[in-house]
């Protein structure tokens, strides 16, 4: 076992239910008696995660510390709900023809379905979600958020390593921003708005290549093409709970320790998972059109196998150069809901209530965890 074990952090992406990972967070805090960014070598975060983590190494222009805590997150969250989720479209005027040339009815060959998704929108037949203009919501409340969270800070100015997931659809590569290296230079909203930017939800992000800069700077940069934008979309598209991007960040950021093992503390926040099934009903898929039948479906089944595949390969990972120990903490959705777009007051404190749960439920572990959370973190 290394004398040494560096931590990360990890949030999931979850949009309003992102209110359950910052509860989680929030307890941690207030136990520990000082803010997260002093307790963890690196935060990773995807979408709201991403909102999350930024928002947390913020610093205070004065004092140098933390401009928010994670209380604070859930209060200013409370505060801009309402204006997150304002649809561009109202449901009476989409042009959606529902009867085809012949006569065809659409419902009777897509019929009205409770998607059930993270990105549920409730009473869309699937014909209206294939063919309505897009994207759907307005992006000026989440715009008001980041400005809130961030203001004008650098990534460079976080106040531990950040790492924020995205993807650059031409390229098709992952594109991550980070406080070091290519991308330091980008402000933290610019690295939130393209880990939000949910494909067609919200428009894809556009960010002009910096000077100096023609090419992608993600994972795949030595097969980009010069470009003069990046063309960026939410980074949950890849990796909702980024706890294993999170690690290999880290991993690259110390590789050049000379102690012999590396051992890694890896904890992981989700923003909350369904409690009703089943996840596909089996006989959605087994009649009608093949492709529009399993698009749903697969969907759903990305996305949560997404998430199970990342603690499934995480804990325990042991090498020659050390052991990466992975702590998951996910709160069930019992009052809250599964939707991520549900802004209303009751949903809100049912996420709270279910976090809270969770917390009880694993009071003796969480702060097991805030003992060691209590000493220092190691240097970088």
């Amino acid at each position: 076992m290394a004398e040494t074990v560096y931590r990360v952090l990890s949030l999931d992406a979850g949009g309003i239910r992102g209110v359950t990972t910052a509860v989680v967070v929030d307890y941690i805090e207030k136990q520990v008696g000082k803010p997260i960014s002093e307790m963890f070598n690196l935060i990773s975060g995807s979408s709201m995660g991403a909102f999350q983590a930024a928002a947390l190494c913020v610093p205070n222009q004065r004092t140098n510390r933390p401009e928010h805590s994670a209380e604070q997150f859930i209060e200013i969250l409370r505060r801009h709900k309402d204006s997150l989720f304002v649809s561009r479209w109202s449901h009476a005027h989409l042009p959606v023809p529902h009867v085809l040339p012949g006569g065809i009815q659409i419902p009777s060959v897509m019929p009205q379905l409770p998607l059930g998704l993270p990105f549920e929108v409730p009473g869309f037949d699937v014909f209206t979600l294939l063919t309505m203009p897009t994207p759907l919501y307005e992006i000026a409340g989440i715009e008001a958020l980041a400005e809130d969270l961030l203001g004008k800070t650098k990534l460079s100015n976080a106040l531990t390593n950040l790492l924020i997931t995205s993807f650059e659809i031409e390229c098709g590569e992952i594109f991550n921003f980070h406080n070091e290296g290519l991308n330091s230079s980008f402000s933290m909203q610019n690295a939130v708005f393209a880990s939000g930017a949910v494909p067609a939800y919200f428009r894809l992000f556009e960010l002009p290549v910096p000077t100096g800069g023609t090419t992608c700077i993600g994972a795949n940069s030595e097969h980009s093409t010069p470009k003069e934008k990046y063309f960026l979309v939410d980074g949950g598209a890849y990796a909702l709970d980024p706890a294993l991007v999170g690690v290999a960040r880290l991993k690259e950021l110390i590789r050049t320790k000379s102690a012999q093992e590396l051992d890694i503390l890896s904890i992981s926040i989700g923003a909350g998972r369904r409690t009703k099934f089943p996840l596909v009903d089996h006989r959605t898929v087994k009649s009608g059109k093949p492709g529009v039948n399993w698009l749903i479906p697969l969907v759903k089944i990305l996305f949560e196998g997404m998430v199970d595949n990342v603690q499934l390969t995480t804990p325990p990972l042991t090498t020659e150069s050390g052991s990466v120990n992975y702590f998951r903490y996910q709160t069930e959705l019992v009052k809250g809901s599964v939707k991520f777009d549900d802004s209303s007051d009751d949903n809100f404190d049912g996420l709270i209530e279910d976090a809270n749960e969770l917390i009880r439920k694993r009071r003796t572990e969480l702060d097991q965890l805030c003992s060691i959370l209590t000493d220092s973190k190691p240097s970088l």
